[in-house]
């Protein structure tokens, strides 16, 4: 019992740093490989279908097409988080814009055979 005791205080103490570490370590997740069609992916990310050719998203490799989703996911995130700051806070706003056209820049070089002319297209508050 008395060799237990320092065996089970020494794996309690350890386990859960150990845990902790791995869950707060910040690795990349690797990018879906998978092929999908245009059709398929527009109902989760709907904003595909402002930014991107249907036949080009078809064209490209599974990689390229989940890269260009991650890509077209964060830029909207960046334009929706700019509007929103827009009012209240000035610097924010300003930085979410730099950071969506940079990205915009990026989605260009890689993709511009894909992209839709208009490009990059209006922001879901102005059309409303």
């Amino acid at each position: 019992m008395r060799r237990f005791l320092p065996l089970a205080l020494v794996l309690f103490l350890l386990l859960p740093h150990a845990l902790a570490t791995a869950m707060g370590e910040k690795k990349t997740v690797p990018l879906r490989e998978d092929k999908v069609t245009y059709s398929e992916v527009i109902e989760d990310h709907p904003q595909l279908k402002d930014i991107v050719n249907e036949d080009g998203f078809n064209s490209l490799s599974g990689k390229e097409q989940w890269e260009l989703i991650t890509m077209t996911d964060r830029y909207a995130f960046f334009r929706y988080e700019a509007e929103y700051y827009a009012g209240e806070s000035p610097t924010q706003s300003i930085m979410y814009t730099r950071k969506a056209n940079s990205l915009e820049e990026e989605m260009k070089a890689r993709f511009g055979h894909v992209l839709k002319e208009g490009f990059p297209p209006e922001t879901s508050r102005a059309r409303k």
